[in-house]
C-alpha cells in the first residue's frame, strides 16, 4: 500500500476494492502493511509513555552546562575522574536533533551562549523547528579551520568556551563537544581502520545526523556480525573518544565560574537489543526510550556553589559580530 493524497480510509477502501479477492495480496501487501501500522504506532505510545519521565536539561540550576555528545550512563560513571555529585538522569531525546527540539523548540534561551561542535541546531529540516533566534549568541566550531578528521577536537571547543565565557559574563554558557561521538579519532581507531572518512559534520546539516552516522554503525554491526570486527574493539574507540575529551572538560571546570553541570543529549548503543520488539540497535536513532540511549550522566561539579545573576537579551546579529578575537585566541594556542 501507498501513501496518496487520499484520506487514509479511502487509500484503503481502493485497496480492498481492487485487491480483496486475491488470497496473495492479502498475505503479501495488506497484512504486512496493518502489522507495520499498528507495530508503528504501539512504538510510538510506549515511548510517549517513557518519555513521560524525562529531565529537563534546560530548566535545571546551572551556569554552564557541558554536553558530552552520545555518552550513555555508564561509559561516563566507569570512565571520568573529574570532580562532583553524578547523578543518572532520563534524557528527553536519543538523538541531537530530537534533544534540541524537545528541548528548544518553543523557547527563548536569549539567557544562553551556545558553544557547539555539533552543527545539529542549524539544520531545522532534521530538528523540526527554527532555532537561529533561539540564543543569545551561537559560537559554531563546525566549519573551517576549526575542524580536524571530520570533527572538532575538544581543546577547540574548551578554547572557544572560555573566550564565551569571558565575552559574555552575564551569560549562561552550553557547551557541545562533540565526543564521545564518531568520528573516533584516537591512534587506537586509526589502528583499526575506525575512522571512518565518510563521516563529516557538514553532512549532519545536510543529510541528519541519524542518516548520516546510520551508515557507519550499520557497516561496523555488520562487521561485528561477521566476526571481523571484535565488538571489544569499538567500545574501546567509543570509550577513547570520551577519554580524548575528559582533560579539556576538566580544564574548563578550572577556568569557569559558577555552578557547572557535565551532562549527555543522549546515549548509544552497540548492538543492543531494543524494546518492545528486541530489534538489535546501532548508534543512535531518533525516538527510542531504550536505557543505553536515554539514561545519561548528571555530574554537578560544585553543587555547595549559588547559580549566578544572568541576563536575556535579543539574539545578536552574527554577521556584525567581529570573530577575529576568537580566531586570534585559538590560533594563538594552537587550536585553529
Amino acid at each position: 500500500m501507498s501513501d496518496d493524497a487520499d484520506p487514509l480510509h479511502r487509500i484503503i477502501a481502493r485497496k480492498v476494492r481492487d485487491n480483496g479477492l486475491h488470497p496473495r495480496w492479502w498475505v503479501t501487501n495488506a497484512y504486512p502493511w496493518a502489522r507495520r501500522r499498528l507495530r508503528d504506532a504501539a512504538f510510538r505510545r510506549l515511548m510517549a509513555l517513557r518519555r513521560r519521565d524525562a529531565f529537563d536539561h534546560y530548566e535545571a540550576e546551572w551556569d554552564n552546562l557541558v554536553i558530552l555528545d552520545a555518552c550513555r550512563y555508564d561509559l561516563f560513571a566507569s570512565t571520568h575522574d573529574l570532580p562532583g555529585e553524578l547523578e543518572q538522569r532520563h534524557s528527553k531525546g536519543s538523538a541531537t536533533a530530537e534533544w534540541l527540539r524537545r528541548h528548544f523548540a518553543d523557547r527563548d534561551a536569549h539567557d544562553t551562549v551556545y558553544v557547539t561542535a555539533n552543527p545539529m541546531y542549524r539544520a531545522t529540516e532534521w530538528v523540526g523547528a527554527d532555532l537561529s533566534e533561539t540564543f543569545h549568541d551561537v559560537i559554531d566550531l563546525t566549519e573551517g579551520a576549526f575542524v580536524e578528521d571530520g570533527t572538532t577536537m575538544p581543546y577547540t571547543v574548551a578554547a572557544a568556551a572560555v573566550w564565551a565565557a569571558e565575552t559574555y559574563p552575564k551569560k549562561r554558557l552550553l557547551v557541545h563537544f562533540m565526543q564521545p561521538h564518531h568520528p573516533f579519532v584516537s591512534r587506537f581507531a586509526r589502528e583499526h581502520d575506525l575512522l571512518d572518512p565518510e563521516m563529516r559534520l557538514r553532512q549532519f546539516v545536510t543529510e541528519g545526523e541519524t542518516r548520516t552516522e546510520t551508515r557507519a554503525w550499520r557497516e561496523w554491526g555488520r562487521q561485528v556480525d561477521t566476526g571481523d570486527l571484535p565488538i571489544e574493539t569499538l567500545w574501546r574507540a567509543y570509550r577513547d573518544n570520551l577519554t580524548l575529551a575528559l582533560p579539556a572538560v576538566h580544564d574548563l571546570l578550572d577556568a569557569f565560574e559558577g555552578r557547572t553541570v557535565v551532562t549527555s543529549d543522549h546515549g548509544n548503543m552497540l548492538g543492543e537489543r531494543a524494546t518492545p520488539f528486541a530489534e538489535t540497535v546501532w548508534g543512535h536513532p531518533q525516538e527510542y526510550q531504550t536505557p543505553e540511549l536515554v539514561d545519561v550522566p548528571w555530574l554537578v561539579t560544585n553543587p555547595s556553589v549559588p547559580t549566578r545573576a544572568t541576563t536575556a537579551d535579543p539574539p545578536i546579529d552574527r554577521l556584525d559580530r567581529d570573530d577575529d578575537e576568537l580566531s586570534d585566541r585559538l590560533s594563538a594556542l594552537g587550536y585553529a
